[in-house]
């Protein structure tokens, strides 16, 4: 039942532009903005390699910016897409199904207020979600890789409900796209 709520309220989000959610002017805290980037350049100085960085400090500062976004929505302070957006970026890297729920939720609401890249976060959040839930993915956005192994989808993949045409919508890569870039980064893996 959950699975199938959650498809419904993604697909409304293809309706972003036409949606009667008003964008606001407000300006993003400058505080989530602040997080959303710390959060994003400790990933970019790990790279893709799943080793290199110190994840442990990197856990440590998730968890303080998701206590943050929990405070931010329950004052009311985050509104607009960007804010959405940059919330659910930051609950995407959680650590319970919770955190994936609202980084979905925050993600489609981002999408609805007119931010085009929650539409792949919305996917990928949607993913997440159902990997916390030992389910398969049905946009093959979540790779992973252990110590000296290849990188691969985490969980089976779920590909006879959505076609790639509904993947585009989600500006989420195609299925031969998606097997094209795992072997290019398991090339490039074996090349280091």
């Amino acid at each position: 039942m959950l699975v199938s709520l959650v498809m419904v309220g993604m697909f409304s989000i293809l309706e972003g532009g036409r949606s009667s959610i008003a964008a606001s002017n407000q300006e993003t805290p400058s505080e989530l903005k602040q997080m959303y980037d710390e959060d994003q350049s400790e990933r970019l100085a790990a790279g893709n390699n799943p080793l290199k960085g110190d994840w442990s400090l990197i856990s440590k500062h998730d968890e303080g910016h998701r206590v943050k976004v929990l405070k931010l929505m329950r004052e009311n302070k985050i509104q607009t897409g960007d804010d959405y957006y940059y919330a659910a970026m930051i609950m995407q890297h959680g650590a319970t199904m919770d955190d994936y729920v609202l980084a979905h939720l925050f993600s489609c609401a981002a999408a609805q207020r007119g931010k085009r890249e929650a539409r792949w976060l919305s996917a990928a959040s949607f993913d997440r979600l159902m990997i916390s839930m030992d389910k398969p993915q049905y946009f093959s956005t979540q790779y992973f890789a252990n110590q000296g192994e290849s990188y691969a989808i985490k969980n089976p993949k779920n590909t006879s409900l959505l076609t790639d045409e509904v993947r585009k919508a989600f500006d989420v890569p195609t299925l031969a796209e998606t097997d094209a870039r795992l072997r290019k980064l398991n090339d490039a893996s074996l090349t280091k």
